[in-house]
């Protein structure tokens, strides 16, 4: 669980990130364009602490001259490899003096439809498991979900605000799988009962149809062992859960409710503020927590990228390589995009992200 200084916490949190972009974690400084007194702080602040960070080198492709076809294939082939290794070895990079979480051991399984996880520990024992890692997701998509625990262990080290401007600037993300905003209520102001109250006065009522509520009283005998308002459903991308925390944590003389809400596919901006996402998501939250609140934005954003820069680097990279192919097929575009791919995605074992830019170089070479 991380606090904010106006108590709210974070106390789940999931993304997912195209690997490639792992590339660009050493020139982080670049990605932050704040002019302002505050902002120039920050810059020189977190340029400092990623300049203590050793990044692995990326391999640069030079065009071999004077080779068969054969050879050539097998020399863009061992360039490939040797990115992929640097990608690998700037994850641990990035997990360890980043994020500070060790990798474990492959759990030998996969998850949420990853075809490999590891378990996420703490740097100083290695024994605290603060979530997981999962690879090989759809278009080289990794995947990172931190428990409480991770949460709580991450933002002791990290702001809220620096992970937003890496996470978006850097690894481009710009939706968050799951990110879970708590409050704690140690006075009792918001226990259930003024949950079901606001309930009754519309307070959760955002947008669309109003949300179900579930109330659980778990009984034994005479004794009641905690109690929950539930409001929206699991399915949902805004799910409540008010509770007797004390209760839950076998604390009976501690007055402790919690006010927590799930949020699903939101806008990475929650991250940056928490405090006022949580305020913004219906009255029943800005009555608990009356920050100065942002509307949360829930629906898919798709990733922008410079496009100049895109055919940039594959000039750079493949450009020769690429002019080569199309004048062997007498400039026929499709015919050339052809020869690099076959049914399973690429002849030559490009990754997506890579065959879109070269396709995109293809056509410039026959009309630019």
């Amino acid at each position: 669980m991380s606090a904010s200084k106006n108590g709210i916490l974070i106390d789940h949190f999931a993304f997912t990130f195209k690997g490639i972009y792992l590339r660009d974690c050493a020139n982080y400084s670049s990605f932050n364009t704040d002019t302002t007194a505050k902002g120039l702080y920050k810059r020189l602040t977190e340029s400092a602490l990623f300049s203590k960070i050793t990044w692995p080198e990326f391999p640069q492709f030079v065009e071999p001259h004077g080779l068969s076809s054969q050879d050539r294939d097998t020399a863009l082939q061992d360039f490939q490899r040797s990115y992929q290794i640097a990608l690998d070895m700037t994850l641990m990079v990035l997990f360890e003096n980043f994020f500070g979480f060790k990798i474990g051991s492959s759990r030998e399984k996969g998850m949420f439809g990853y075809k490999e996880s590891y378990p996420l520990y703490d740097l100083e024992t290695g024994q605290i498991q603060m979530g997981f890692i999962a690879l090989g997701g759809n278009n080289d998509t990794i995947y990172t979900q931190l428990s409480g625990t991770g949460c709580k262990y991450l933002f002791a080290k990290r702001s809220p605000e620096l992970l937003h401007n890496f996470l978006s600037g850097v690894l481009n993300i710009s939706k968050i799988a799951r990110i879970d905003l708590a409050y704690d209520c140690f006075e009792g102001n918001f226990d259930c009962d003024y949950a079901l109250t606001a309930y009754d006065d519309g307070a959760f009522h955002n947008k669309g149809r109003p949300p179900a509520l579930n109330h659980l009283k778990p009984r034994r005998g005479d004794v009641v062992e905690g109690e929950t308002v539930y409001v929206g459903s699991r399915k949902s991308t805004v799910y409540w859960r008010v509770y007797n925390k004390a209760l839950e944590q076998g604390l009976h003389d501690t007055v402790w409710f919690r006010s927590e809400v799930e949020l699903k596919g939101v806008h990475i901006d929650a991250l940056k503020h928490p405090a006022s996402a949580f305020a913004g998501l219906c009255d029943f939250s800005a009555s608990i927590a009356p920050d100065e609140h942002i509307n949360v934005k829930f629906k898919t954003v798709q990733n922008t990228l410079d496009f100049a820069g895109k055919i940039r680097w594959a000039k750079t990279m493949v450009g020769k390589t690429l002019y080569d192919i199309a004048e062997h097929f007498d400039g026929d575009i499709n015919l050339a995009y052809g020869a690099l791919c076959d049914e399973s995605g690429g002849k030559l074992g490009i990754p997506q992200t890579y065959m879109r830019l070269i396709k995109t170089n293809l056509e410039n070479v026959r009309y630019g």
